[in-house]
This record gives structure tokens, C-alpha cells and sequence, in this order.
């Protein structure tokens, strides 16, 4: 099963017949989402790996629905019980929360930036 898919999309939009089509169709969703970047057609694309380039408008969300996705390809953070408590897994914990429910509800002033290091470019 690969995620999101059309025909879940559709159900969920309230399109009782739908039949799909002979077309471009990608494995991974990364490929999708590319394609349609560069003008190749339409993708369904889960809301995390899309948002940045909705906000850099690279891609337009066409309609207000958005569906979950199932279980299996929610995201998890585990750790063994003791290290739970440890305040630098905790921080991360929250890191983690925090952005994902900026994500998920698309405020993206939320978003923490994490200073990264300069790059170090040869010439």
C-alpha cells in the first residue's frame, strides 16, 4: 500500500465513482512530489515533507481537504523507559512535538530554526 493514494482521496472528497487512469505513477512519493514541482501534474503528498515547498510556493494546495493517514505510516519516537527521563531526550522530545505540530497545522512562524554550522566550500 503506498500512501497517500487517490482512490482514499477521492472517497474522502465524497466522489462516489472513480475509476483511475493509464497515467504517471510514482513508488515514492519524493518522485511525486518533484514532478509536480516541475510542472508534470498533480500529486497527493503527505502535509511533512510537502510544507516547505507550499510555503516557498513551489506547489499550491488546490482544496482544504487533507485526509489522515493510517497507522502504519504514523511516525513513532521511542526510547528505552530510564533514558525517557533524561533531559537532553526529553528537550528533543518537545523539539520533535513542537514541530510537528507546526506542521500539521501549517504555522510555520512556529518552527524553531537549528543553527546549523557554516559550510566549508573548496574553490
Amino acid at each position: 500500500m503506498t500512501w497517500p493514494d487517490w482512490t482514499t482521496w477521492m472517497q474522502a472528497a465524497g466522489v462516489e465513482r472513480f475509476e483511475l487512469k493509464p497515467g504517471l505513477h510514482f513508488e515514492d512519493s519524493a518522485f511525486a512530489i518533484q514532478a509536480a514541482i516541475d510542472g508534470a501534474g498533480i500529486a497527493l503528498g503527505d502535509m511533512s515533507l510537502v510544507t516547505d515547498d507550499l510555503a516557498a510556493g513551489r506547489l499550491v494546495q488546490p482544496f482544504d481537504l487533507a485526509i489522515n493517514g493510517p497507522p502504519m505510516f504514523a511516525y513513532f519516537l521511542v526510547t528505552p523507559l530510564e533514558p525517557a527521563t533524561n533531559s537532553l531526550v526529553s528537550s528533543f522530545r518537545e523539539w520533535v512535538l513542537r514541530e510537528a505540530e507546526a506542521t500539521r497545522s501549517n504555522d510555520l512562524d512556529a518552527r524553531v530554526e537549528v543553527p546549523r554550522p557554516p559550510r566549508v566550500v573548496a574553490v
